[in-house]
């Protein structure tokens, strides 16, 4: 992939029926570094026009079939030239021809005879002018489709939040329901279909998370190469590759990459998505090639989230199918904006849960595409020396138990108190609950408890953060759990470090409510 900060000098269409100019003009530009194409009249470059798409066009005023003015009026015409410099060269110095010119749309005029240097140094000068402004284009563009992100995730975001709290029973309930059932009861496998449906369910209510930047909850030292081996043997891909049985994977995982600090279901995912987006680029059958490197940025590469220099993960996956337009290219991560089948081949939030996910992780993401000539993601994951730790092993549920201790539960939803109500007292816990912060420090003035589990997110009144700051007024050693239909957020980091070494997500499962509340009953 080439450096961000390469620029070429720019390309020049001569347009001149003396062929002794052409060679003139061309010889200087070419001998300054420009790349130099040329046309022998008006009529020869507008045909050539769409195929060359030059920065800059040099053109001739007096010319057979058609003259530089008409050449000119026609090149503004034409659909994508309107803003391509032209620079006029013409033996006719008088006022009215200089109007002519300008009228027509030529953005300069240079007389002959040619001054070569003169014409160079003009040309030059264009050329900076349009690498500025296209600069200034594309950095408008970015800010608009990065205030047009933050704008959907916010709206995804609270949409989540509500759908969390809705799953909660559906997850909730049938985990509860299936501990209490003998393991032949009929009951158990339309109970375990309701459960696995809720858990489909809260993996989009996952991505939405990820689209709102409220998605990356775990950052853990971890090993791009373990991430890729490992969705490459999982079910889904055994899925995705029944779906295309001709597509062939090919890796090339480099032995001396750096680890990254991430989440590793968040970059699975981000892997998970390209990987299917390319078979289904290749509905006949391709290649995918999925490569892993070491890449230092020696300099900023600027941008409306400019990347720092320094020391980086790349994810390279590339595939050689249908492509993908430049019409396309501009939207292929806003949510919802897919050319897949709703419902069969996705729901439209893949690529803006990979768009989600870099940015999360402060990483960058390009991405070089031809229609009918296969596109390359290239995905850079700040780097860390730090060393992965080995992964911890499932805890069987009787370590997690509890021992009649005073749970308060502390949530504006009926709803959310029961379910979590049902599941301190399956871990054979004492659960109490009030709907509100206000009732919550009421209640601890007379009374105590072992640990509290705080919802963060409460309206109307005081939320989590506001709630634990007016208990430790009071309570200052006071065990207390953080929950959340969100993942992680800078309110939910201010109660932890308050004192609140715990946080769990909505939907609750048995396991995560019990290990959470052994670690902070034992810290």
């Amino acid at each position: 992939m080439k450096d961000k900060t390469e620029q070429l000098s720019g390309h020049v269409l001569i347009v001149d029926d003396d062929e002794i100019m052409r060679d003139a003009a061309g010889g200087s530009l070419i001998a300054a570094g420009f790349k130099v194409s040329v046309a022998e009249n008006g009529v020869r470059a507008m045909e050539a026009l769409e195929d060359l798409r030059p920065d800059i066009i040099l053109l001739d005023v007096m010319m057979p079939e058609m003259n530089g003015f008409d050449t000119t009026r026609a090149i503004r015409q034409k659909a994508g030239f309107a803003g391509v410099p032209i620079l006029i060269m013409t033996a006719l110095d008088d006022l009215d021809s200089i109007n002519r010119a300008f009228e027509v749309g030529a953005t300069d005029f240079i007389t002959k005879p040619i001054n070569w240097v003169i014409l160079v140094e003009r040309i030059r000068f264009m050329t900076r002018a349009v690498q500025m402004m296209n600069a200034q284009q594309q950095l408008q563009k970015e800010l608009v489709q990065a205030q047009k992100m933050e704008a959907l995730g916010t709206l995804a975001g609270g949409v989540a939040h509500d759908l969390n709290n809705v799953l909660s029973a559906i997850i909730s309930y049938p985990e509860l329901l299936l501990c209490k059932l003998e393991s032949d009861n009929p009951l158990r496998k339309p109970i375990l279909t309701i459960q696995q449906a809720g858990q489909r369910a809260a993996e989009i209510v996952q991505d939405l998370l990820t689209l709102a930047r409220r998605g990356v909850s775990v950052k853990k030292v971890t090993h791009v190469n373990d991430i890729v081996s490992e969705y490459l043997n999982s079910p889904e891909h055994e899925k995705l590759v029944s779906y295309h049985p001709h597509i062939s994977i090919e890796t090339d995982l480099s032995s001396d990459l750096l680890n990254v600090t991430g989440s590793p279901i968040h970059i699975r995912k981000t892997i998970m998505n390209l990987i299917s987006n390319a078979a289904e680029a290749q509905p006949d059958g391709g290649q995918i090639s999925i490569s892993t490197y070491n890449h230092k940025f020696s300099q900023p590469q600027m941008g409306v989230k400019p990347i720092r220099e320094g020391e980086f993960v790349a994810l390279e996956i590339q595939d050689k199918g249908c492509g993908i337009s430049k019409a396309d290219l501009n939207r292929i991560y806003e949510p919802f904006y897919t050319k897949k089948v709703m419902g069969r081949s996705g729901t439209g939030l893949g690529m803006a849960v990979v768009w989600g996910t870099v940015q999360d992780h402060r990483g960058y993401i390009d991405v070089i595409s031809q229609p009918d000539a296969g596109t390359t993601f290239y995905i850079y994951f700040p780097a860390t020396r730090e060393i992965a730790e080995p992964a911890q092993e499932s805890v069987a549920a009787s370590e997690y138990m509890g021992d009649g201790q005073v749970i308060l539960i502390v949530d504006d939803i009926a709803e959310q108190r029961e379910i979590a109500a049902n599941i301190l007292e399956m871990l054979n816990y004492k659960p109490v609950s009030v709907e509100s912060g206000e009732k919550a420090i009421a209640f601890l003035k007379t009374e105590s408890v072992d640990l509290i589990l705080l919802d963060m997110i409460m309206d109307p009144g005081l939320d989590g953060l506001e709630t634990f700051k007016k208990i430790i007024g009071f309570k200052p050693n006071q065990k207390t759990i953080i929950a959340s239909g969100y993942t992680k957020t800078v309110r939910v980091d201010k109660v932890i470090r308050l004192g609140a070494s715990q946080f769990i997500k909505k939907p609750y499962t048995i396991e995560t409510v019990g290990l959470a509340i052994r670690n902070e009953l034992q810290r």
